[in-house]
């Protein structure tokens, strides 16, 4: 499992991507899986979200980008 603790400085280039509902992207601490199919946690200092384009990579310098998935929305 890769473990994504921090904010990369270059938000443009990631290895891999990740595409999650708004609930999950509220959370600072978070056990996913790739849209590749890698395991991953993330683990965030408490009350940051997740928005969409924001790119996290831990200590091997892998990158991934978060992707706020489509929901339906009620108006």
């Amino acid at each position: 499992m890769l473990k994504l603790t921090e904010l990369s400085p270059d938000p443009k280039a990631a290895d891999d991507e990740v595409t999650l509902p708004y609930d999950e992207r509220q959370k600072s601490r978070l056990l996913s899986q790739t849209d590749r199919g890698t395991k991953i946690g993330i683990f965030l200092p408490r009350g940051q979200s997740l928005r969409h384009g924001l790119v996290l990579t831990g200590h091997d310098d892998y990158r991934v980008r978060i992707n706020a998935a489509v929901e339906m929305l009620s108006v």
